[in-house]
């Protein structure tokens, strides 16, 4: 899907190991394997009983998909509709809605209210009308 900088495509076993983990640790989010939190492996980590050399991802850890979720659920919580985040997003309305929407709190508010203040526009429009006649 994404193009490597010499050609061809990307190896995601290096870029997770050389992109996506350092991310991760930096942002303090990395749970290794044996069960510690990035930045933790030190010598009283070895006095434990840890065997952990490095950072060595864990099961638990983010993983690069939850960048998509969190893109879907950031635009539609900023009022993005659904329609266009489908479009840009490469996918169906359908699953957009299925997927996403639910973790939208107050988007049915919200969507009452854009719909009530339009009605509440058209009945004041329409009285106007009925005025100058």
């Amino acid at each position: 899907m994404f193009p490597a900088v010499r050609g061809g495509y990307l190896n995601l076993r290096n870029w997770r190991s050389r992109e996506w983990d350092t991310a991760i640790e930096s942002a303090g989010l990395a749970v290794c394997k044996c069960g510690h939190l990035s930045g933790v492996h030190d010598h009283a980590c070895a006095a434990r009983g840890c065997r952990c050399k490095k950072f060595e991802r864990s099961i638990i850890s983010p993983v690069p998909y939850v960048l998509r979720h969190t893109f879907a659920s950031n635009a539609l919580a900023a009022g993005v509709g659904t329609f266009e985040l489908a479009r840009v997003m490469g996918t169906s309305l359908e699953m957009i809605e299925r997927t996403y929407l639910h973790l939208v709190r107050g988007a049915d508010d919200a969507f009452r209210s854009r719909l009530d203040a339009f009605a509440a526009n058209r009945d004041e429009s329409a009285e106007g009308r009925v005025a100058m006649t």
